[in-house]
């Protein structure tokens, strides 16, 4: 039998083996793949299969983390050089 919540630690261990991927971001993406999985589920998909979609929905922990990095390495450049950072 199918267990969600033990295929969700499998997802978010996963995402964690990126360094770049944020314990809040993580936590933003589980939010968004139980909420995909709830939507699915109510269009009749089993546990299983909701489940897998959602998860291709959202995406894979590789094209993730390439996005984030992408986008944090903009935001970065963005900066102009003589203004020193907020922190």
């Amino acid at each position: 039998m199918f267990n969600i919540d033990q295929a969700t630690r499998e997802w978010k261990k996963a995402l964690r083996q990126h360094e770049t991927l944020e314990d809040a971001l993580v936590a933003d993406l589980e939010l968004q793949l139980r909420d995909i999985f709830d939507a699915l589920r109510g269009e009749g998909l089993t546990d299983e299969e909701a489940f897998r979609r959602a998860a291709a929905q959202v995406g894979t922990p590789e094209a993730i983390a390439a996005e984030y990095r992408k986008n944090r390495a903009l935001a970065l450049d963005r900066r102009r050089p003589w203004r020193p950072g907020r922190f």
